[in-house]
């Protein structure tokens, strides 16, 4: 599951539901897209809980790929 809020903490929409996969990574990444243009957004900030391994995926699917620009990822404790 993703959110997105901006630095007030106020969110953009309601959360975004994705699964494991290379095709849900996709979606995602639309999604965030949508919505920077939508608010006239710069840039995003990816934070991932690491509980488990599921973020690796996820990460690596961002940063490898260098599917999105402006973005940074980091995880949360």
């Amino acid at each position: 599951m993703a959110r997105a809020k901006d630095f007030r903490g106020l969110e953009f929409s309601a959360p975004f539901y994705f699964e494991n996969t290379n095709s849900s990574f996709n979606c995602f990444i639309e999604w965030h897209k949508k919505l920077m243009d939508q608010n006239k957004m710069e840039k995003v900030i990816v934070g991932m809980e690491p509980t488990g391994h599921y973020w690796f995926n996820l990460a690596h699917f961002l940063t490898c790929f260098n599917r999105m620009d402006r973005v940074e990822i980091f995880s949360l404790n």
